[in-house]
């Protein structure tokens, strides 16, 4: 009933998705609310069983973690990287897969990849990353393929953005914009309830914008980019 009134739905609609939730297990029963009269109403949960591997790229470092529905780590470990993508991402297999054989109790849904650059929406494909100096790779089909689990990729800014979107205070708020500064300057916008990714999921991408023409040399082989000045490149 509780959900009826705060989805605007009809009784029927909300037991007929809450049904299909349960079957999917993505959520559970839990106890029962005691009232003075009338029905006691069920409570309903997320499921605590099922997990996610959130993998957050740096340039030289690399921290995978285990996450529930509620966004709650029960897992983090850190590793380095290198210039080299298949060395990389066969040391950070290795390390989800460790994890997984911890968390045996647990079911593993996915797995969230967060990166320095911008990864195409269309095609899943991380198309502009300077500052990790990585050749073509398709990440994804490596770690789809080897580790049997559907992978999703986004940049850094839009993965925190994300993060405030599902598991913050931000009902109600329909624009925002999210600046991420560590080795690089990203951005991410949230504009009337939507999330935009502009052309190969470019929107944002001011990092790279030169300031100054004779400036010092960045990673994309511009002069004086913004994250050049305003980052810990």
């Amino acid at each position: 009933s509780d959900l009826s009134r705060q989805s605007g739905l009809q009784r029927s609609p909300v037991s007929q998705i809450v049904e299909q939730l349960i079957q999917e297990k993505w959520i559970c029963e839990g106890g029962m609310v005691v009232r003075p009269r009338g029905r006691r109403p069920t409570l309903l949960e997320l499921n605590n069983d099922l997990v996610a591997l959130a993998v957050d790229i740096h340039p030289q470092l690399a921290t995978i973690a285990v996450v529930d529905l509620k966004g709650r780590l029960l897992s983090r470990s850190q590793l380095p990287l290198t210039s080299d993508p298949t060395a990389s991402t066969q040391r950070m297999m290795d390390c989800m897969l460790r994890m997984q054989k911890e968390l045996s109790n647990k079911s593993i849904e996915g797995i969230g990849i967060s990166l320095p650059g911008r990864v195409d929406p269309d095609t899943q494909q991380m198309i502009f990353a300077p500052n990790l100096h990585w050749p073509d790779f398709d990440l994804k089909k490596v770690i789809e393929t080897t580790l049997g689990m559907a992978v999703r990729m986004e940049n850094a800014a839009t993965s925190s953005l994300l993060a405030e979107l599902m598991f913050r205070h931000t009902d109600g708020i329909r624009n925002i914009v999210l600046v991420t500064i560590s080795e690089g300057v990203g951005t991410a916008i949230f504009s009337d309830g939507h999330l935009i990714s502009g052309h190969r999921g470019m929107a944002g991408e001011f990092g790279h914008v030169s300031l100054d023409p004779s400036g010092i040399l960045c990673s994309c082989g511009r002069r004086g980019c913004w994250e050049t000045l305003a980052s810990s490149y």
